[in-house]
């Protein structure tokens, strides 16, 4: 009988010592939230999100959502990058056991000289141009990858796929009379393309 109450005694103790251990919050924190372009209000896909000091970052989804878990509490300073657009820099507060929430607005590249331009028309505003966009894609690219942003090649008017191809890197078009009849690419013959 003894034995048995100095095992519930026991059992007592360390219950009340472990007891606040168990409910301990959790030594990290996470962040999240999207990355937009400031001039158009859209989201931006592939934006790299980094921290400051460490190899963690991660890029936005294809909602310009991103998230970054496993950070300790207090301040974290996050640097966030798009091509064509201006790098920012945020501090971020972390509170062990919650997700704090910050969205990033990145803005277009500051010119460094003053260019007077005489009167024109806007036409339309695009959120980055084609070319930004383009050599985004690539370096975000899991492979070798080649990005051509059709505006690049402005009004071509009623050419056909072989004429636009002409001005594609890497592509040979090989002319059968007034049209392209074959293809080569990136050096080899065209005998050895089956398109």
């Amino acid at each position: 009988m003894r034995h048995r109450t100095l095992f519930c005694v026991f059992a007592l103790v360390a219950l009340v010592a472990l007891g606040p251990v168990a409910r301990a919050q959790p030594a990290t924190g996470a962040i999240e939230g999207r990355v937009f372009n400031a001039a158009t209000g859209r989201t931006l896909v592939n934006a790299r999100v980094s921290v400051i000091g460490t190899k963690l970052e991660t890029l936005s989804d294809s909602f310009g959502a991103y998230r970054l878990a496993g950070l300790p509490g207090g301040e974290t300073h996050l640097t966030v990058a798009y091509v064509g657009l201006e790098t920012q820099t945020a501090t971020v507060s972390v509170s062990p056991g919650t997700v704090a929430q910050r969205d990033i607005d990145l803005k277009a590249v500051a010119a460094e000289e003053v260019v007077k331009l005489t009167a024109f028309t806007v036409v339309s505003d695009r959120e980055t141009s084609a070319q930004a966009l383009a050599q985004n894609e690539r370096k975000n690219a899991a492979n070798i990858r080649q990005i051509v942003a059709f505006d690049e090649f402005g009004d071509r008017n009623a050419e056909d796929v072989g004429e636009l191809m002409r001005f594609l890197p890497g592509v040979g078009i090989v002319d059968g009379g007034q049209t392209a009849s074959s293809i080569a690419l990136r050096g080899f013959p065209d005998s050895n393309t089956a398109i």
